[in-house]
């Protein structure tokens, strides 16, 4: 059975999350200039076909979207740490694993809901 997190592994799980979310605000800066950089255009003054630099700002956008998402879900639960929540399934409200945290610390929901989540129609 889960027992509570210590104070040691919040503590552990807070520096994790702050590191990723540090990391994830750096990438989020270069796809955003990225995503919106003028089409065409590289740098030293050379251009690209038109294609390919539509093709390669739409994955800048759509890597941007998904980094954002995460980005998102690292404060949210940097926010659940602060407000003692962290570690609890906001589905049944058991204990998500320590195993799950290890592998996923800003996971909102046990893996017994995140798989019955998957299973139910969008």
């Amino acid at each position: 059975m889960n027992r509570e997190l210590t104070t040691h592994e919040k503590n552990k799980f807070r520096q994790q999350l702050q590191a990723l979310r540090a990391r994830l605000l750096g990438d989020v800066k270069e796809l955003e200039a990225e995503a919106l950089r003028p089409t065409g255009a590289l740098s030293g003054g050379a251009t690209e076909d038109p294609g390919t630099s539509e093709a390669a700002e739409e994955v800048a956008r759509t890597l941007l979207a998904s980094e954002e998402n995460l980005l998102n879900e690292v404060s949210a639960a940097l926010d659940r740490l602060a407000q003692g929540t962290f570690g609890q399934c906001e589905h049944c409200s058991r204990p998500i694993s320590r195993e799950r945290l290890e592998a996923i610390p800003y996971a909102r929901t046990c893996i017994r809901c995140a798989r019955a989540g998957e299973r139910e129609p969008v």
